[in-house]
């Protein structure tokens, strides 16, 4: 579910009904140049930090909304540099991209035979809720929540 809003916290990103782990705050950032190589530093720094919080069950789906939101800046922005934050609190994960630019990301229908076009799509499909918000000074930040399931729930 897309928001041209970001939650006012990572609480009211909760899906309602949805059984969420609890703990404290978990947070990391890591900055990189608008090279499309430097991604993988990206992917490695979300995979290592959700290992360290034990939170692996998100690892394949914020690695993968990571990537894709990472690459859209990288493509689009025309920025110098795309910082990327991580956190999880009260069993909420809160994925933001920064880049330069100040456009809204639109989700574009890819054709079957399109090579590319389905970044936000997978990250509309993934999330939980997304969406983005005009930084002061000009840029924009793209964040994505996912609630983080209790051990044993179903």
């Amino acid at each position: 579910m897309y928001r041209n809003h970001p939650p006012a916290s990572v609480l009211e990103a909760t899906t309602v009904g949805s059984p969420v782990a609890t703990g404290p705050r978990q947070a990391m950032a890591v900055h990189i140049a608008s090279d499309l190589q430097h991604v993988a530093r990206v992917r490695a720094a979300v995979r290592s930090a959700l290992r360290r919080w034990r939170v692996p069950q998100l690892t394949d789906d914020l690695v993968l909304m990571a990537d894709e939101l990472v690459a859209n800046a990288i493509r689009y922005s025309g920025s110098s540099g795309v910082e990327v934050r991580l956190q999880v609190e009260d069993g909420i994960a809160l994925l933001e991209v920064d880049d330069g630019a100040d456009t809204e990301p639109v989700v574009r229908q890819a054709s079957k035979v399109d090579e590319d076009g389905r970044g936000l799509f997978l990250v509309d499909a993934l999330s939980d809720t997304w969406g983005s918000r005009s930084k002061e000074g000009g840029g924009k930040t793209v964040w994505a929540t996912l609630a983080v399931p209790v051990a044993g729930a179903a």
